[in-house]
């Protein structure tokens, strides 16, 4: 008759026990577990933490330092620990297009010896048995009353190094993919954007660092985009159609980026739940754009968000992040940074702002608004032309002598990126003329505008070409 793994022993009075029994008992507890694991949990395997010899590759040789992982058939390995790993030597030419490196558990065979027993610890490597124990066994204390030692007889699992083109014959192991190696002149290294499937977060650098860096990239975008927020120049009640869409793209970085920042907290977290919100992200992206759907697909049928790949992370984060950097380029242009300039003293007619040194990167363009309400756009388009923005040091300058300063050109229809609101003056800041020197080196700048409105804002716009 043969036994089923989840069939729970009859245990009864007088039972004359055997090895078979505890044998069976352990088994069934662990496949109660990972089948449990395997229905109600993703991907609940991979490793935890991995740590490799890199000296070692420099001697063609292959060397694990450290692992902790679990097995997709739910053997949780610890080294040093609870296992014991061999060292695997190569030849530099087999690294020639790169070779995955695989660490391998011979699979529990039912009716067969699958626990080697070993004179000396340094035969452990050596056996082919899925568990190696030590002849002799180890002496441990009572740890609950204190009473004699005791002896105990433990198991170490045992894991050997494959490489990828062995796969095919190697049906009896449960297999762990772990690195990529990689020829780089006449020595091997690692490939540092291999990712092995993880359990979390932490157990690959290169992964948190991609979620930081589309984190970092929702973050600048919509510092860029606060401008559209109520209560700046962009007040729901006078934006039109456009910068109402920039509004709604602001709102979805708000929500996603402080998710991100939540994910990166907790490193514990799983891949698969990570990439599940970096596919929400993409959809919610695909509102603000005319090539790509709310799956990632172009008009033309291409895939460019493809289903999570446990055994391929880095292939499947690789073309999130690219998506996504696509996706927020499609956002309409918004501006890199916005100055408002405060009022000098009582009266209106002066205003002056601290200029940081992103103000004066490469490759930007310089756009002043005044608004004082709908009812001032007349008057303020009449003094558009008196308005002298220059250093702080020369205001006395251009008032007494009527210089120009920095030139401001009157705009018809405001730039393309920068709010929109009925009544407003939009001039483009030109920084090839005279007067701009000066506001680099004294890094401050002041709007001389006499006879304007005492309610009169004034920011300076700066945006990307």
């Amino acid at each position: 008759m043969s036994v089923h793994p989840l069939q729970p022993i009859f245990w009864h009075q007088g039972l004359f026990l055997q090895p078979q029994h505890f044998q069976h008992n352990d088994n069934l507890f662990y496949q109660r577990l990972a089948l449990f694991m395997a229905q109600t949990q993703p991907y609940p395997w991979g490793v935890l933490q991995l740590e490799l010899d890199e000296a070692a590759l420099q001697t063609l040789d292959f060397r694990v330092l450290a692992l902790t992982a679990r097995l997709r058939d739910g053997s949780f390995i610890q080294y040093p620990g609870n296992a014991v790993i061999e060292s695997r030597g190569f030849e530099l030419a087999d690294l020639a297009t790169g070779r995955t490196v695989y660490l391998g558990l011979r699979r529990m065979m039912p009716g067969q010896a699958n626990v080697s027993v070993v004179d000396d610890p340094g035969q452990a490597q050596t056996v082919s048995t899925r568990m190696v124990a030590a002849a002799d066994p180890v002496t441990v204390a009572d740890d609950y009353a204190q009473g004699p030692e005791g002896q105990l007889d433990l198991m170490n699992y045992v894991l050997r190094v494959f490489w990828d083109e062995e796969l095919p014959q190697l049906g009896h192991y449960e297999l762990l993919a772990v690195a990529r190696l990689e020829q780089d002149g006449d020595q091997a290294r690692l490939q540092r954007q291999y990712i092995p499937p993880s359990l979390n977060l932490s157990a690959s650098p290169w992964l948190i660092e991609t979620i930081r860096r589309i984190r970092d990239e929702l973050t600048g975008r919509a510092r860029q985009l606060e401008v559209f927020k109520p209560g700046g120049l962009g007040r729901t009640e006078d934006l039109d159609g456009n910068h109402l869409s920039l509004l709604v793209a602001l709102q979805v970085l708000n929500r996603y980026g402080p998710m991100l920042n939540h994910v990166l907290e907790a490193p514990q977290t799983h891949p698969w739940q990570v990439y599940g919100l970096l596919r929400q992200l993409v959809g919610e992206l695909s509102t603000f754009s005319e090539r790509y759907d709310m799956m990632g697909e172009t008009r033309d049928g291409k895939v460019l968000a493809p289903p999570y790949q446990h055994e391929d992370l880095a292939a499947g984060f690789h073309a999130m992040s690219t998506l996504i950097s696509a996706l927020l380029n499609e956002i309409v242009a918004a501006p890199e940074l916005l100055i408002r300039l405060q009022p000098v003293g009582a009266s209106a007619g002066l205003y002056e702002a601290e200029l940081p040194d992103a103000f004066f990167a490469a490759r930007q363009r310089y756009h002043l608004v005044a608004y004082a309400g709908v009812e001032q756009q007349e008057r303020l388009q009449s003094l558009a032309g008196d308005f002298k923005l220059c250093a702080p040091d020369q205001v006395e300058l251009m008032v007494t002598h009527s210089l120009g300063g920095v030139e401001l050109l009157k705009l018809a229809e405001p730039p393309r990126g920068i709010p929109r609101r009925p009544g407003a003056l939009y001039c483009y800041i030109d920084p090839m003329s005279p007067g701009w020197a000066a506001l680099e080196q004294t890094r401050a700048v002041s709007l001389v505008a006499l006879g304007a409105p005492e309610n009169l804002q004034i920011e300076l716009i700066v945006s990307k070409w």
